[in-house]
């Protein structure tokens, strides 16, 4: 039977007994994250206007990665850890937003749009970065209580 705890070292942890986010986490975020640019570069540089349901629309691939980045502001804060139940949703967050990226992207080369090598890069790099997203361990361990809540942290416990 596969082992299914994550192998995590003592240098795995921060200064105040939280779990590190691996590296790639901040890639995949700024990732899903794009759509923010592209429709907020729309508005202020190229003129386009959103009527009020097509802004919402068009930012939807980016609100689970926005959300993600506002709960990762206030858990990993020294203290009360109230928004700790809302950090551990953030895995499933950013599953969705990858799927999000995934089928708009589908949706708009079935819509016959033209196919550009961007857009298939972009497809390549969110097929990979949900790949990674749901079988990292180490991430997986992040947006668990058991290994990422500092109240279950190796060092604090007596031996």
């Amino acid at each position: 039977m596969k082992n299914t705890k994550p192998l995590l070292f003592p240098s795995d942890y921060d200064g105040w007994g939280m779990l590190k986010l691996p590296w790639l986490f901040w890639g995949v975020l700024l990732l899903q994250l794009r759509t923010f640019a592209v429709v907020m570069h729309a508005v202020a540089f190229d003129n386009v206007h959103f009527s009020d349901g097509a802004l919402f629309i068009a930012l939807s691939p980016g609100i689970p990665a926005f959300l993600v980045f506002i709960f990762f502001i206030q858990p990993r804060q020294p203290g009360p850890y109230h928004w700790w139940g809302l950090w551990c949703t953030g895995r499933w967050l950013l599953i969705l937003g990858g799927c999000l990226h995934l089928g708009w992207q589908f949706f708009s080369w079935i819509q016959s749009e033209p196919v550009a090598v961007m857009s298939v890069c972009f497809f390549i790099a969110d097929s990979v970065a949900l790949w990674w997203v749901i079988n990292s361990q180490r991430l997986w361990a992040c947006f668990t209580a058991e290994y990422g809540y500092p109240s279950f942290h190796y060092r604090k416990r007596d031996y």
